[in-house]
């Protein structure tokens, strides 16, 4: 059985792991409550750090300043708040203060960074599923129009191509003559050879 990763599943992913980091973030800072008001938080900043990251080159001029600027500001503040979580948690395992900041800056970084990247990279499938089916439905019409067709006229293309097979050139399998299929159907009653094979076939005239 071979598994693939569907990048679109990517966003989501890393907004559950951040999502996990804020509710630890949340038990060190404020102990049970903390685990689901904090996570709360943390599951909306990673969902709004992964539509930012897909749509906020779509934002219009005059919005797209502020837009990069609270988005930047997220992804500022995010690893900082729960690096400090981390650091604390970790004390009691790593006595050194720098490889305790290392671990904790680490900690807080990747699941933003994996966000906002898995966001860009998914781009306009990550938030633009439910207008699929109106975009289709525009570009079907689109192609009707360039080929000139509408339903009666599809609905009636089956008689058209009847008609033409009716005026093809075929042979008479008994006199060998040239005509078309709409006359050899009248010709085969009238053929005298016909008649002859099914005369002699058992058959009467």
């Amino acid at each position: 059985m071979k598994w693939k990763i569907k990048p679109i599943y990517l966003p989501w992913y890393g907004a559950l792991v951040q999502t996990l980091q804020y509710a630890h973030a949340g038990w060190t800072y404020l102990d049970l409550p903390g685990i689901f008001i904090v996570g709360s938080m943390g599951a909306l900043i990673s969902l709004v750090v992964a539509y930012a990251a897909a749509r906020i080159n779509d934002v219009a001029k005059d919005r797209k300043n502020s837009s990069w600027f609270f988005f930047a500001l997220l992804l500022f503040v995010s690893p900082i708040f729960i690096g400090i979580a981390m650091n604390k948690a970790i004390t009691p395992v790593i006595s050194d203060d720098w490889p305790r900041w290392i671990v904790s800056a680490i900690w807080g970084l990747i699941p933003d960074g994996s966000v906002a990247l898995s966001g860009v990279i998914t781009g306009g499938s990550l938030v633009e599923l439910r207008t699929s089916g109106k975009k289709t439905g525009t570009s079907s019409g689109t192609r009707q129009k360039a080929t000139g067709r509408t339903g009666h006229q599809s609905r009636t293309s089956p008689n058209t191509s009847r008609s033409q097979a009716m005026r093809k050139i075929v042979q008479c399998p008994y006199c060998l003559d040239n005509m078309t299929q709409a006359q050899l159907n009248n010709h085969k009653t009238r053929c005298k050879i016909a008649q002859g094979v099914f005369t002699r076939g058992g058959g009467s005239k």
